[in-house]
């Protein structure tokens, strides 16, 4: 129960949440338009190392700007709970057994919560409903995301060629209005 007394519905959110953004402000907005109390897991320091190209916060700071962000959205601490997320396994696990209503998710992890929701209905569990969140895009329709704010297109003209390279190869886009980030 909330503490108004109505049953307490759950909504999961993840992420590395190191650059903080218009993208992460209505992926959360999404997750409390569906439930009010949100499980958000954040990945661990060696995780994101793993998964990142480029140097993360560590998962301290980023839990604490993550929690003043919170904040500025209104969302009080008793609201939400954040865990720290070391792997997929593991985020699998506890995604199988929790009591979670609601997912927001973006399209490339729609089959991961397929296969989740397959584990628990042999639990006995219900499926989570799981929500698409389109990646959030500018005005030019580039992606906004942590790694495409750290690469904004300007850069290429002060950067080695070598690592222009990397970034093209690895398709990282990026947008260059600075509204979309947070002073976090």
């Amino acid at each position: 129960m909330d503490q108004n007394g109505k049953p307490r519905k759950i909504v999961s959110l993840g992420g590395t949440f190191d650059v903080l953004h218009k993208g992460h402000e209505e992926y959360i907005r999404m997750g409390f338009a569906h439930a009010n109390y949100a499980i958000i897991y954040v990945l661990s320091d060696d995780y994101a190392r793993g998964l990142k190209k480029y140097h993360v916060r560590s998962y301290a700071a980023r839990v604490q700007r993550l929690t003043g962000f919170l904040e500025t959205m209104g969302i009080a601490p008793n609201q939400y709970e954040i865990r720290e997320i070391n792997s997929l396994a593991q985020l699998e696990q506890e995604l199988s057994s929790e009591e979670i209503g609601v997912a927001i998710v973006v399209p490339e992890y729609l089959r991961l919560f397929h296969e989740i929701n397959q584990k628990r209905l042999v639990r006995g569990k219900p499926a989570i409903l799981v929500v698409i969140k389109q990646r959030t895009v500018t005005q030019r329709h580039k992606d906004i995301s942590s790694t495409a704010i750290r690469y904004p297109a300007c850069i290429f003209d002060y950067i080695p060629l070598a690592t222009v390279q990397n970034i093209e190869r690895n398709k990282i886009k990026s947008p260059t209005e600075s509204e979309l980030l947070y002073a976090w």
